[in-house]
Order: structure tokens, then sequence, then C-alpha cells
């Protein structure tokens, strides 16, 4: 098996769910993949890694083993990260195929629902590239608005340089 060297500009997963074997599956594609990840299998762990550093992107399992604080599935971990960080990517995991669950979950901050499927690497792999252009499109928004800002700096200078020569054309004449 042929591994990516990891390096600080890959994007960082933090996945949680309390099935080893799927988690350890999950983090090898992910590797593949060129992601760096960091995996959990509980609450408390998680919560724990998401004071320390903050991923760019979270995946949550939706059924977990209940913790010490009654929390038992991943929809009251999304709401719980939602309370600090609205922005903050978070993908929900599910073998439920039930679409009201799905519905449901989207009022939580969940930008994505993938069912535990044949067709789930597929579904993740597209979800990632979208996230990923949409990153690369707020960070060119973030360059035109410097970029405008400094334009309109120029254009102010420019305005302010005819003025004070119209105003000395005028005097002299």
């Amino acid at each position: 098996m042929i591994m990516k060297k990891s390096n600080e500009n890959q994007k960082m997963v933090y996945l949680l769910d309390d099935d080893p074997v799927f988690s350890h599956a999950l983090e090898l594609w992910f590797e593949l993949e060129g992601y760096r990840i960091k995996t959990f299998h509980n609450v408390y762990a998680f919560f724990k890694g998401l004071k320390h550093r903050e991923p760019d992107i979270v995946i949550l399992d939706f059924a977990l083993n209940e913790d010490d604080e009654g929390i038992s599935t991943g929809d009251q971990v999304a709401e719980l990260i939602s309370q600090n960080n609205k922005e903050l990517p978070v993908i929900m995991l599910s073998a439920q195929t039930d679409i009201q669950v799905a519905v449901d979950l989207f009022s939580k901050n969940i930008i994505d629902y993938v069912v535990k499927n044949e067709q789930f690497h597929f579904n993740l792999k597209q979800i990632l590239t979208k996230l990923h252009e949409v990153s690369n499109l707020k960070r060119e928004i973030r360059e035109l608005k410097i970029n405008s800002k400094i334009r309109l700096k120029r254009i102010g200078f420019v305005l302010g340089f005819l003025f004070l020569f119209w105003t000395v054309y005028t005097f002299l004449l």
C-alpha cells in the first residue's frame, strides 16, 4: 500500500465513530485521499481533542455509545459543536436510510448526510470535493475583498490628486 506523505497543508479531519474496525478502515481511506485524520471512539476524547486543535472537517457517526453526559447520537455532538463554531463543516455518517432523519439533521448545522452503503466512499468523496471547492471560493473572495480595498485606496488617491490639480489649475486662471 502506498501512503501519501503528511504535510501541514493537508486538511485535518476529526472522525468520531465508536466502531474501531470501521474507523480504522475510514482512517486508511482518508490518508490515501491525502487528508490528515484523527479518530476518536468516544465523545469525551473527541471534545478533548477539539479543545486542543480545531479540525477543518468533522465526521460524526449518527449512533454512538452513550457517554457519562448522556450523549448518544452524532446530532447531539453536532449541536454542541455548532454552539462554538457554526462554520466548522460537519458530515454525518449513518446506516440509517430514513430520509426524515437526514432532513432533521440539516437543521442542526450538518452540511451533509452519508449513508453507510456500497456508494459510501463515492458519496463522501463528492462531498469532500465540494467542500474543497467552497474553501477555494471563500479564499478567492477574501483575496478579492483585500484587492478591492487596495484599489479603492488607489482610486481615492488619484481622485484626491485630480481634485488638488483642478483646484490649483482654477486658482491660477
